[in-house]
């Protein structure tokens, strides 16, 4: 074997470590790049969203018990459509929100929050209609005695904010896991090929 030859090997082989650790590279920084772009991508906004609703909800409890209080007409219809404008920016941010259903998890918290705001619906137009006639008492007590079924809405909507922050934490461990590995397994592989090149390198200049 010429002098010529055994450089190629030699060069080859560098080459070829070079090439198998940059594709490696390339694919974990994909990786961490996939992990930690869903907590920007996916959870900020699914959490943002679902913060959105509880804010319009919370505005459609205060305007419910402004409306038991209230007996001029015209202040009632303000209430009334301030009411449908929160609810129906509710139903734009939930429209929004189907964009961001990561699994089946977050699609079954989503359908249980469409529940419990149907059931928050009926009650709050109850109350209307026995404030519009006068029974602010009964709207009242009937407000009370369901309130239950307020608190659950509310608390559907904070289980499903605190289960998208799960996710959000679970991609950034994974991320850290995955930059980890990657360093120990690039550490490897240099010193794979540095010990690869010298073997060959050893044995060329014995010959």
């Amino acid at each position: 074997m010429t002098v010529v030859q055994r450089l190629l090997i030699l060069i080859g082989s560098a080459i070829l470590g070079l090439v198998g650790l940059a594709g490696f590279n390339y694919v974990q920084i994909n990786k961490v790049y996939t992990a930690t772009n869903f907590n920007s991508v996916n959870t900020l906004p699914s959490v943002l969203l679902l913060n959105d609703i509880t804010a319009e909800l919370s505005e459609i409890r205060a305007s419910i018990w402004k409306h038991l209080t209230e007996t001029d007409d015209t202040a009632l219809s303000t209430i009334e459509q301030k009411i449908d404008n929160n609810r129906a920016s509710i139903d734009k941010l939930l429209k929004k929100y189907e964009q961001f259903l990561a699994d089946d998890e977050d699609k079954k918290l989503f359908q249980e929050d469409l529940s419990h705001l149907a059931e928050y619906d009926s009650l709050r137009l109850k109350a209307r209609d026995l404030s519009r006639l006068n029974k602010k008492a009964e709207a009242r007590d009937f407000i009370g005695n369901n309130q239950k079924q307020i608190d659950d809405l509310f608390a559907a909507f904070k289980e499903h904010s605190e289960y998208n922050s799960r996710l959000g934490d679970k991609s950034s461990a994974e991320a850290i896991s995955i930059q980890s590995s990657a360093l120990t397994i690039s550490i490897l592989i240099t010193l794979f090929t540095i010990g690869l090149i010298s073997t060959i390198g050893f044995f060329m200049t014995r010959k």
